[in-house]
């Protein structure tokens, strides 16, 4: 019998797995390891940007190292499929496609947006995303798919391969229930803070209903850095007389200590701001940590949450209205008045085990190979 040889992948990434955020790191580990249970060789090539960081302008990216430029299409020369995690075009990076395609004809390259479209978070004025978007034109002369996390068909005239975003839900424990010694509702927001998280509608909104004299204890846990624009933002809004003892930060936290606050919660806050950078579809990497935690999701965005049976979710409107804390009370008692904690808590666990996994979400990629 004829031996049939396994597809040979190069992932390639301009930020390390080590450097980015953990969930980032996670992904692109777990995106390869989807390869190799898919019965692929595969192995990591990192772009080395320049020390300045991703401030610089995209010809710092890519192609303006010679050196790995050639180690880059040395490493080809066998490669069936390159996958490359996408940050932004330029000319240097075109003509890079342009001279692999050359030179190695049966190479597949599939490129993956993690967020699409992204131009509106950027300042209208970036020189990068000037320089993007020129160079992307010429992307879907060299690129054969874009994966992408929308419900796009096709993406700068190229064809997508829409996925979800997944989690190793072993590696995330479950949340512990304490059970209601402590009284009210606690919401957990974790992010890099930037202005298309929406959280201040989620505190105008907590405002709004204490004005009304709502009577909820409703008790808010920040967790995260980011843009201090935003966070300062926020801060000004917790200060307010109404809303004093009512929010938390805790700045950036990992390990236990982030689990010792998600286990103080019993809903979560997903991006609430998204129709700001005319994102009205999106499937959140936070989000399906929140499923694994056992959490109950609030979304201002649309994702694949709506296509689905699923109890646990509450949409709220993509626009800039504060958030209805009478809407969201209701909510939490249509849930937690019927169950206890624990028996949601596992629910939700297994419903993401089921749908959100690497091994299911990253199939159609396989598919496509």
């Amino acid at each position: 019998r004829e031996q049939i040889m396994a597809k040979k992948v190069l992932y390639m990434g301009i930020i390390s797995p080590a450097e980015s955020g953990v969930g980032v790191s996670s992904k692109i580990y777990k995106q390869m390891e989807c390869f190799q249970k898919g019965g692929c060789q595969v192995k990591h090539f990192l772009y080395q940007m320049d020390k300045t960081g991703l401030k610089k302008i995209s010809f710092h990216f890519y192609g303006s190292n010679r050196t790995q430029n050639l180690a880059l299409i040395q490493a080809c020369q066998d490669a069936d499929l390159l996958y490359i995690r996408y940050f932004f075009s330029d000319p240097n990076l075109i003509h890079l496609l342009k001279n692999l395609k050359h030179r190695y004809p049966h190479l597949k390259i599939f490129v993956e947006i993690p967020t699409y479209p992204y131009d509106g978070e950027y300042s209208k004025y970036s020189y990068s995303l000037w320089i993007d978007k020129h160079s992307r034109k010429k992307l879907h002369l060299y690129v054969d798919r874009i994966v992408t996390y929308s419900e796009d068909s096709q993406i700068y005239q190229i064809p997508t391969i829409p996925i979800s975003n997944a989690v190793d839900v072993s590696s995330i424990r479950q949340r512990n229930v304490h059970g209601s010694a402590d009284s009210g509702i606690h919401i957990i927001m974790v992010a890099q803070m930037a202005f298309w998280h929406g959280y201040d509608r989620v505190l105008e909104g907590l405002k709004q209903y204490y004005a009304e004299q709502g009577t909820e204890n409703i008790q808010l846990h920040v967790v995260g850095d980011g843009d201090p624009a935003v966070l300062n933002e926020y801060q000004t809004l917790a200060n307010t007389d109404l809303l004093k003892g009512h929010v938390s930060f805790y700045g950036r936290k990992s390990g236990e200590a982030l689990d010792a606050i998600y286990d103080k919660c019993s809903l979560a806050m997903d991006s609430m701001g998204r129709h700001r950078t005319n994102v009205f579809y999106n499937s959140t990497l936070k989000g399906k940590e929140y499923l694994a935690k056992g959490l109950p999701i609030i979304s201002g965005v649309k994702t694949e949450l709506d296509h689905m049976e699923f109890p646990y979710y509450l949409r709220v409107p993509a626009d800039d209205t504060p958030l209805d804390f009478a809407r969201v009370i209701q909510f939490y008692h249509e849930i937690y008045d019927r169950k206890s904690e624990a028996e949601v808590a596992e629910e939700i666990r297994d419903f993401c085990r089921l749908h959100f996994e690497f091994r299911q979400t990253f199939q159609p990629v396989l598919d496509e190979m």
